[in-house]
């Protein structure tokens, strides 16, 4: 039975690191067939450089680091910025747009594709209503969960039926990641596609840059203390 669970944990696992690939993989694709240079995929948060490992496959630089909150792919900054609108807007939007498809994909797999793309248009809708209930303040933050919480939920599933549980687990995570990543908020997809078309708008001001990269630290610290401190109250309430 031990075995087992350590299967299920480990499967959801990599399982939220796929759904997370997938969505920084369209990226990078995306990136390159703009002519934008990737300068590396992230894996985990550098936060220590002595802790770091990096590589390199088939020219593109992988990063490694044992904070393995999060993963990401590094495009050239000052390219994004200086490329105008119309590629900066296809490199940010086929993120969100690969997770929709993967998620899609998936139910179509299990359901068939007729049911599949009904279930995907459902899971789509709750996720923003879900969304939309937490930015509201309609959810209490008792039931918030972090990464470790959201895995404990689903091994739960997945006990039960592991191929349903493990599906259902994919599809919910990547419509969940597809809709948050467009909030207009600073360091998401939504939140760049913002700054970005407000810098080419207003003929490329600088002080529009400053604003992006100060509210990108901002909210990425208070993301980064949320998650932290949700995985904090996931682990205390297991033991």
């Amino acid at each position: 039975m031990e075995e087992r669970m350590l299967v299920i944990v480990a499967t959801a696992v990599i399982s939220l690191y796929l759904v997370l690939f997938v969505h920084e993989f369209f990226h990078g694709w995306a990136a390159i067939r703009q002519g934008l240079k990737i300068e590396a995929f992230v894996f985990g948060l550098p936060l220590v450089k002595r802790l770091t490992f990096k590589t390199q496959i088939r020219g593109v630089p992988f990063i490694f680091s044992p904070f393995i909150i999060g993963l990401g792919v590094k495009i050239e900054d000052e390219a994004l910025w200086e490329a105008g609108f119309r590629k900066p807007a296809v490199v940010l939007l086929y993120g969100p747009a690969g997770s929709l498809i993967f998620g899609t994909m998936i139910a179509m797999l299990v359901s068939g594709p007729s049911l599949g793309i009904e279930q995907s248009r459902e899971l789509l809708l709750g996720s923003v209503e879900a969304v939309k209930l937490v930015l509201v303040g309609q959810v209490s933050p008792e039931y918030a969960v972090g990464p470790a919480g959201f895995i404990q939920l689903t091994t739960w599933g997945m006990k039960a039926d592991f191929g349903m549980g493990l599906a259902l687990m994919i599809m919910l995570l990547n419509f969940a990641v597809a809709v948050v990543s467009l909030l207009p908020l600073p360091g998401l997809d939504g939140g760049k596609l913002m700054f970005i078309f407000a810098y080419a708008l207003t003929g490329k001001q600088p002080i529009v840059r400053k604003i992006a990269y100060k509210g990108q630290l901002v909210i990425g610290s208070i993301l980064i203390i949320g998650v932290l401190l949700l995985t904090i109250k996931d682990f205390a309430n297991m033991f």
